[in-house]
């Protein structure tokens, strides 16, 4: 069946889904100029996702020779027959967000957006379009990164094509990618869990520390804990599950917190969570603001009584309260709490007692933390040695991408040593993963693209 006549009547279920898509690459390898190799080997390229924008569904991703990530994707709450969007990663090394995201509407269909995709698909990084545009100024940058025209081209031409783009009744336009889960991203997840929970492997002292200093922390013998070191070898696992171990499961006693927060989101959150034990990981915004490390100060205080404070019209001065009508007033602001918690209109009292403890979670250098915070806790810094790394590595190998072979995973690990442990270069379990299912792909320049993209 020729190209057109398919993708024009394609429904795309499963079973046609790597038909349709090796006929859209047969298409677009012509016109982009190199090939589009399966991201983990054929028929292992399948991804189911979903993003933080609600959509979700089913893609098949492709490593191109420059190292870059391109995914064709049916998404199942848009109502098309055909494929829905694209994804494009400038990079491997963080699977969890595309860079690039392009919808195609739902009227279209391949046929008449292939040029589009192709010029979305050769569009250089946003890095070397700045370098490229430098002889040709601002605008005509602007115009090569909206309609992935190619900048280099004759002005007269360039400019043809400009026009041609804008006065379309319609436009595929290109947008930033948002945060996804997707099949790879939890095989990283699950390995880096599988890294740190391999008891056996080397070096054995430091996760053995480690898992001391959190049963401490567990067990109320410390108010804190900051860890620090090296991204991807399980620090946020073994918090997890020890503390879990100790406490149950995450809910009553102690919580988990990801991601950023203001000084009075931090404040609400040692209210909230007073007699708890709080994790704090990757929340590295607390350490850069005054307020926040003033507030975690006062909640680390060798003093019997840690009181923190948030002097505020946003808050309640309960300075000539009785210790009984505090807890009045708290309880109150728990029972609104707890029936609408987005209430922007609670006020929390302007000082309290914080008797929990809290867990610090950091891949930031210990020496870039406030000395105050680093005084009053146990401090941990996991920076291994490449070779204790790979170490780690070989030990759990055979539970790690299991659709590869030992031999295949082997060669990769043997390869990662060479050229990045020689040089002392930081690899993590991220790094294998996507070196693997370079390899996987076919392509005969996998060792170049596990060199300098995984």
């Amino acid at each position: 069946m020729k190209f057109k006549t398919f993708i024009s009547e394609a429904s795309f279920s499963n079973p046609n889904l790597e038909k349709a898509v090796r006929l859209i690459l047969k298409s677009l390898s012509s016109k982009v100029g190199f090939g589009f190799h399966p991201f983990g080997g054929k028929g292992n390229n399948f991804e189911k996702f979903k993003k933080s924008n609600g959509n979700k569904g089913i893609g098949m991703m492709y490593v191109l020779d420059d190292g870059r990530l391109v995914r064709f994707n049916w998404e199942d709450n848009k109502k098309s027959s055909t494929m829905t969007s694209i994804d494009i990663w400038n990079d491997m090394k963080m699977i969890e967000k595309p860079d690039f995201n392009l919808d195609i509407p739902a009227d279209y269909n391949i046929v008449q957006s292939i040029d589009t995709i192709a010029g979305f698909i050769k569009r250089p990084v946003k890095r070397e379009i700045a370098e490229m545009a430098r002889p040709f100024g601002k605008k005509r940058m602007e115009n090569a990164e909206k309609y992935g025209i190619d900048i280099n081209l004759p002005t007269k031409e360039f400019n043809a094509l400009v026009a041609k783009a804008e006065t379309k009744e319609r436009k595929l336009m290109g947008k930033k990618g948002v945060k996804e889960i997707s099949s790879t991203s939890k095989a990283i997840d699950n390995a880096e869990n599988t890294f740190a929970a391999k008891k056996s492997a080397d070096p054995e002292v430091i996760f053995k520390d480690l898992d001391d200093l959190i049963t401490m922390v567990g067990t109320n013998i410390q108010k804190s804990l900051l860890i620090t070191g090296m991204a991807g070898i399980g620090k946020t696992y073994a918090v997890q599950q020890k503390i879990t171990e100790i406490l149950g499961p995450e809910g009553n006693k102690w919580i988990f917190m990801k991601g950023r927060s203001s000084p009075l989101g931090l404040y609400s959150t040692l209210f909230i969570h007073r007699d708890d034990l709080i994790v704090f990981d990757d929340m590295d915004s607390v350490f850069s603001n005054k307020d926040t490390i003033n507030m975690l100060k006062a909640a680390l205080d060798s003093y019997d009584e840690r009181r923190i404070s948030w002097i505020s019209p946003m808050t309640v001065n309960v300075s000539k309260l009785d210790n009984q009508q505090k807890e009045d007033l708290y309880q109150k602001i728990e029972d609104k709490l707890s029936t609408d918690p987005t209430n922007a209109k609670i006020k929390y009292p302007n000082s309290f007692n914080f008797t929990g403890r809290i867990i610090f979670i950091s891949n930031i250098n210990e020496s870039k933390i406030d000395k105050a915070i680093k005084s009053r806790s146990f401090v941990i810094d996991i920076t291994l040695k490449s070779k204790d790394v790979f170490k780690r590595m070989e030990s759990i190998l055979k539970d790690i991408v299991p659709d590869a072979d030992m031999d295949t995973k082997k060669e990769v690990l043997d390869f990662l040593k060479a050229e990045k442990g020689s040089a002392g270069q930081q690899v993590n379990m991220r790094t294998l993963i996507n070196a693997v299912k370079c390899k996987q792909s076919g392509s005969s320049r996998w060792e170049h693209l596990a060199k300098h993209y995984a």
